[in-house]
């Protein structure tokens, strides 16, 4: 797992504003970085409620980003329970494109929720690739 996080000294105490995290892709077996997805990871954002829309999920994906392109990790997905317009905002401005949609399959809030499912390339590089570290 990667992590990146967001914080700010108030009063002389360290708050977490937000979090970023990945983590690799999983084979059949269990396994991270086992099979062809090895070079993709799952990627979240998380932001105090006070925070959204004020540009910090963005930093927080751009430096989530960089460290995993420099690990060697290539695409990017994620996935977010709709309706949620600030998280479908968040991944179409950084560059997320719809892959598809899982129906009714998360219960929150009461009710049943889709899962919509979005991607970006991350890095490029020669092939074959190196396995991520």
């Amino acid at each position: 797992m990667v992590l990146e996080a967001k914080l700010e000294t108030v009063a002389g105490v360290e708050l977490v504003l937000g979090v970023a995290l990945a983590e690799a892709q999983v084979s059949r077996r269990g396994r991270a970085r086992a099979d062809a997805r090895g070079w993709s990871c799952e990627v979240s954002v998380y932001l105090e409620r006070g925070r959204r829309r004020t540009g910090s999920g963005r930093a927080l994906y751009d430096a989530l980003f960089d460290r995993l392109a420099e690990r060697g990790f290539r695409t990017a997905v994620a996935g977010m329970t709709v309706p949620n317009n600030a998280s479908v905002g968040l991944h179409r401005a950084m560059g997320f494109e719809p892959v598809g949609t899982y129906r009714r399959i998360g219960w929150k809030h009461g009710t049943w929720h889709d899962v919509a499912w979005v991607q970006r390339t991350i890095a490029t590089g020669q092939d074959p690739p190196a396995e991520p570290r």
